[in-house]
């Protein structure tokens, strides 16, 4: 899975946001306030990921069991999926 290159990620006061831009920008109004879990999902989904491959990349970062990590990481794909913020 990949992320849909019709965000962009933005720096603001020390909070990371998606915004949208394009076809997504009418699609999708407002911002998306992302946390460090979601930022560094976010920057993986910048090239073609697996699941697996997310859950490595948060254990490396942060210190949580692998089953909360994997459920997670569920609902923020579902998340992304819902908004069609991955292909």
């Amino acid at each position: 899975m990949k992320r849909s290159d019709e965000f962009v990620l933005r720096n603001v006061a020390d909070e990371y946001m998606l915004i949208p831009i394009g076809e997504m920008s009418a699609k999708h109004n407002g911002i998306i306030s992302l946390n460090p879990v979601s930022l560094l999902l976010w920057e993986k989904l910048s090239g073609d990921v697996s699941k697996e491959d997310l859950i490595e990349a948060v254990l490396e970062k942060f210190d949580a069991p692998r089953e909360v990590i994997s459920v997670d990481i569920d609902q923020f794909l579902d998340q992304l999926r819902q908004m069609d913020m991955i292909l």
